[in-house]
């Protein structure tokens, strides 16, 4: 009895002193490294497009100001697409982030960023189309508002 109470009481040290030190191993790991969005950073772009309508500046304002306000309290989850529509449903705003391991911060000055781009490569300001940046695994795009079957509606 007292061999195998010692054997008890010594596999419980070697468990305890186990345990005590995974903490030390976990926080010993590599990080994963992330490229935050910031305000004050430029979307690094790797490709874009257009898809060509015109927008109505008012309406993707207004889609805009969903997105930024659900921005102020939440993030775009993980491996998720997000979209807002201006309430008329002329104009959305996608939002995928298509990082493996962390939600994106969703910050107000990329989306003029986007505008300023599709203005440049698309030929006017609010015009329709899309920003993907690889390095932040992100895209955004800004277009036509589509129904709950995904069909695009025309305005």
């Amino acid at each position: 009895m007292h061999f195998s109470l010692s054997l008890i009481i010594g596999a419980l040290l070697v468990v305890s002193g186990m345990a005590m030190a995974l903490p030390k191993l976990r926080h010993n790991r590599p990080k994963l490294i992330h490229h935050d969005t910031t305000p004050d950073s430029e979307i690094p772009l790797t490709e874009w497009g257009c898809t060509g309508h015109q927008l109505d500046e008012c309406a993707v304002q207004e889609a805009k100001g969903y997105l930024v306000e659900y921005g102020k309290k939440f993030s775009v989850p993980r491996r998720t697409l997000k979209y807002w529509h201006n309430e008329n449903r002329t104009a959305s705003w996608w939002i995928c982030n298509c990082k493996l391991a962390k939600g994106d911060p969703l910050v107000a000055d990329e989306f003029e960023q986007v505008l300023d781009i599709l203005e440049d490569k698309c030929g006017g300001r609010y015009r329709s189309g899309w920003v993907w940046s690889k390095e932040w695994k992100k895209t955004i795009n800004v277009g036509l508002a589509t129904d709950p079957e995904g069909d695009v509606e025309e305005s």
